[in-house]
């Protein structure tokens, strides 16, 4: 028995009187025993649950035997699973669990450091650069006559941005170092400006990884995961950083030109343009390519659709060659203040602008639907251009010699 006291409880008239009492599982003086009764009560219960439990376990465990001996194995794309005897988060693959750690070591070796070294301004000085590179394909060359294999190697995609300095100078170098430490010279196969994908070839006879490029049918969506791989600084190869897919569609102008890329909320780093992007099944969805600009912005990197990337990769390896790409078949560029300026005329049988411009002409305008646009930048002229559609005419204010004047060009399909 317990008592309890209210504080109020006594009379003021009255001090003698007892407090109130609160009775609490006091048993009956008379009739049959509570406690044997409620003993008998608990009892019979717990032999009803106990019952109970047996006959819902084997329930469960026919039905769930059942349903996986119906249901064929699925691989289940974007979706991250928690193994119930590791706090490691796993991924299935239909016959069992990857870790993000072997998914990673299965593919870190695909991604490549890549430096460069262009000797620039008539010889005066080298400059270098580097970022990373996708080893995603391998080759041979054989013999005509033969049928002999005389060259093996390997295709690696990176970003044009990453090798314009050693492709536009006559004496320059391109390195590849695999995450082995071991290098090779790298010959350029390929670059497109626009869509800023370049690929390189490497010989090799022994066998390298390659990446996978993602399925066709795998839709990436916001809010995957997603890995970098890289060479952020361009001293730090074989990096990995991870985050999510922000937007799929994102319009970003890059020195001039606009892009459609994948932006993420992985840490990307100079040095890590060219590297690959992953999803977490280990294949390439896209190729990093920029960073947003500024000391107080992070959490803005952009790839370029792996779709994109795969297209040129195989127009440069099929025609040697990107289709629908406009051009002026000139080369330009921007001699330090003074304006772009004309370095090289192309010819060729289809047609050419050799004719209509020289050496040393000043691009200073360009008229489009009759109106005149100043031309300051090569990057400037180059998004004018590849905006232009294949064999339109459009009229270039040039500055020759001493004297100004205007010539009518023609878009051509590049190398077609």
């Amino acid at each position: 028995m317990s008592d309890f006291i209210y504080n109020n409880n006594f009379n003021d008239n009255n001090n003698n009187k007892e407090p109130i009492h609160f009775y609490f599982g006091e048993p009956k003086k008379n009739g049959v025993s509570t406690r044997v009764v409620v003993l008998s009560c608990v009892l019979c219960s717990l032999i009803v649950a106990f019952i109970f439990c047996l006959l819902g376990g084997w329930y469960f465990s026919v039905n769930s035997s059942s349903s996986q001996s119906d249901t064929p194995n699925e691989v289940h794309t974007n979706n991250i699973y928690n193994s119930p005897n590791s706090s490691t988060t796993s991924l299935s693959n239909g016959s069992g669990t990857k870790s993000r750690a072997d998914i990673i070591s299965d593919i870190k070796d695909s991604v490549v450091e890549i430096r460069t070294q262009a000797v620039v301004s008539h010889n005066q000085y080298i400059q270098s650069g580097a970022g990373s590179g996708v080893i995603v394909g391998n080759y041979q060359i054989a013999d005509e006559k033969t049928g002999e294999i005389i060259e093996k190697g390997y295709h690696i995609i990176t970003n044009a941005h990453v090798i314009e300095d050693a492709v536009s100078s006559d004496k320059s170098a391109i390195t590849v170092t695999l995450t082995n430490g071991t290098e090779y010279s790298a010959s350029v196969i390929g670059s497109d400006e626009i869509g800023d994908i370049a690929i390189l070839k490497i010989q090799e006879d022994k066998e390298l990884v390659c990446a996978t490029f993602a399925n066709e049918k795998y839709q990436l969506r916001v809010g995957d995961e997603v890995i970098a791989i890289g060479n952020p600084l361009g001293q730090l190869g074989g990096t990995v950083t991870n985050g999510y897919i922000s937007a799929l569609d994102r319009e970003i102008s890059i020195d001039g030109i606009k892009m459609n890329l994948l932006q993420t909320d992985a840490p990307i780093n100079p040095g890590n343009s060219g590297g690959g992007l992953f999803n977490i099944r280990g294949e390439l969805v896209g190729i990093v390519n920029a960073k947003s600009a500024g000391t107080d912005i992070e959490g803005l990197g952009f790839a370029i659709p792996v779709k994109d990337a795969k297209d040129i990769y195989e127009d440069f390896i099929n025609l040697g060659y990107v289709e629908n790409r406009p051009t002026l078949f000139v080369e330009y560029d921007m001699t330090y203040n003074y304006g772009v300026y004309v370095t090289k005329i192309l010819t060729r049988e289809k047609g050419d602008n050799s004719t209509k411009l020289q050496l040393y002409d000043r691009i200073y305008s360009i008229e489009l639907d009759g109106k005149v646009v100043d031309i300051t930048s090569t990057s400037q002229l180059d998004s004018i251009i590849s905006s232009l559609e294949i064999g339109q005419e459009v009229k270039l204010y040039v500055r020759r010699g001493a004297q100004n004047g205007y010539v009518t060009v023609k878009v051509y399909e590049f190398y077609i």
